[in-house]
């Protein structure tokens, strides 16, 4: 079995003699089963997940590259996520997510206030998230540039401050999770 999402090319598009080889990919998921008596549904995680293999899955059919090896994803790392990441934003999209939402049996759409609450937390998360990656490469950048020796402890209770604004409990040492 294969845990999650994925988007793979199966034909490659490239040029050949009379034409051109179309490209053909295809997403694969495994879906959370439904619950006794109740019809399956998606998570609005596994809705952006779709929608980011998508974006691969666009990024793949669309090519129009002369070579195999040159189409499709077979780009720089960073760029191959572009298309996918663009895409699973639409998730995320309060239009969006009212057009493809819908109570399994009653049919109504998603509320309004619903919509705006689950985006609005995944945005909070995704703060946090930039947060802590700034607190960790402050904290890098801090203890390859200070004076010797260096209090990795305060060094991080500054930084995570500075940068998260909280404040850490007094006998966390974060510090240790990196041995």
């Amino acid at each position: 079995k294969f845990g999650g999402y994925a988007c793979m090319q199966v034909i490659s598009g490239r040029e050949k003699t009379g034409g051109y080889s179309l490209p053909v990919a295809v997403i694969t998921g495994e879906l959370v089963p439904a619950g006794e008596g109740s019809s399956q549904t998606l998570s609005l995680y596994e809705i952006e997940s779709v929608f980011h293999e998508t974006g691969h899955s666009m990024h793949m059919i669309l090519t129009e590259s002369p070579y195999g090896i040159l189409s499709g994803a077979n780009v720089a790392w960073d760029f191959c996520e572009t298309p996918s990441q663009a895409l699973e934003e639409w998730a995320y999209d309060p239009g969006v997510l009212e057009s493809i939402s819908s109570h399994y049996i009653t049919g109504e759409k998603i509320p309004a206030e619903l919509a705006e609450k689950a985006i609005a937390a995944r945005y909070a998360g995704i703060g946090l998230l930039y947060c802590t990656q700034l607190a960790y490469s402050l904290q890098d950048m801090y203890y390859h540039t200070s004076e010797l020796p260096v209090d990795t402890t305060a060094i991080w209770y500054d930084v995570y401050g500075e940068t998260i604004g909280l404040s850490l409990p007094e006998g966390i040492y974060p510090c240790l999770l990196y041995t």
